[in-house]
């Protein structure tokens, strides 16, 4: 399992094939909703997740991703479909529980179910699921640019701008590793400080960026895979600075005990962004970026290279294409 399908193929023999010639598609790596006209303009986000996670079901994860494609897309769900694809030793029980907990997760949130579709698929006992939302633009953007990186974007990509991140890398995939890891970390680490590493189920909601043009959430692959994302969809290389990219302490020590790279491990919560250079002072004024949560990562630059620099530890990185969240190596 690697939660989604690899760079290098999703590019060469499925997007490439998504052109505008056909006078339909604006969707795309680094573009979270696709955007298609009705009575007012609509946008469709998904979602993706199997069952791997013990605290955690597939359809709750799943979910959690397309609302984070949705805010992404500055746009308010008001619909849900719902697609499961299992196994064909899975449980009923796996099934039922799943069918009890999205729909009471769909009320709380006002959304309304409108449809989906199940499917057996390939041996085994487990699961996925798909979630796809759909909703409207907020009134404000529906007339001004289409912030969700549609065909015809308003604000392009220039050298310079900066590349903003809300949320500390790698935190989401953490505390599922404590969930399904336990007692192996409990040789190492003492249960207070496990349990404080964890993350709170709210913070899986990912922020919008206070004046981001475009903005992209973080969920298989981690943020290196979301920056990469980015760099492409702009045209831009990327220039980085590691210490600028917001990451806990406790994360670190538990990536280092899995031997893991944090950066480039599930990034549910995490949102990141372009932003002109004028929005900085917007950016350094906020409360969150006193408190580290948001970081002025970098900046687009002429140069095609995506970079990740450090002088302090005297550290060179290229960021390469997506082909594996390191949660699964772990798993």
């Amino acid at each position: 399992m690697k939660g989604t399908i690899p760079a290098n193929l999703l590019s060469r023999s499925i997007t490439r094939h998504l052109t505008k010639k056909s006078g339909s598609v604006c969707q795309g790596p680094g573009r979270d909703g696709a955007v298609f006209s009705c009575e007012n303009t609509m946008v469709s986000a998904a979602g993706f997740a199997a069952d791997e996670f013990s605290d955690m079901s597939a359809g709750e994860t799943a979910l959690i991703i397309a609302e984070n494609n949705m805010t992404a897309s500055r746009a308010l769900p008001e619909y849900m479909n719902i697609y499961i694809t299992a196994e064909e030793e899975c449980s009923e029980e796996k099934l039922r529980q799943e069918m009890i907990r999205l729909p009471s997760l769909a009320k709380e949130k006002g959304f309304r179910i409108i449809g989906g579709n199940t499917a057996y698929f390939g041996q085994g006992d487990g699961y996925s699921v798909t979630v796809n939302l759909l909703g409207r633009l907020a009134e404000k953007d529906s007339k001004a640019e289409d912030m969700s990186g549609g065909a015809d974007m308003k604000i392009s990509p220039q050298v310079g701008d900066l590349v903003v991140i809300w949320g500390p890398a790698g935190h989401f995939g953490v505390s599922r590793l404590i969930h399904k890891k336990w007692d192996v970390l409990r040789e190492r680490f003492s249960e207070r400080f496990l349990r404080e590493c964890m993350m709170d189920p709210e913070d899986s909601l990912a922020h919008s960026i206070p004046g981001a043009y475009l903005m992209h959430d973080v969920s298989y692959g981690g943020v290196y895979r979301a920056l990469y994302d980015l760099s492409e969809w702009s045209g831009f290389g990327i220039e980085l600075t590691h210490e600028n990219i917001p990451i806990r302490q406790d994360t670190i020590e538990i990536a280092e005990f899995f031997n893991i790279n944090p950066y480039c491990l599930m990034g549910v919560g995490i949102m990141t962004g372009l932003c002109r250079p004028e929005s900085a002072e917007i950016l350094k004024n906020s409360p969150e970026y006193g408190a580290g949560l948001i970081g002025i990562a970098g900046v687009l630059t002429e140069k095609k290279e995506k970079v990740v620099r450090s002088e302090k530890f005297a550290m060179q990185r290229f960021l390469t294409p997506y082909t594996q969240d390191e949660i699964f190596k772990r798993l």
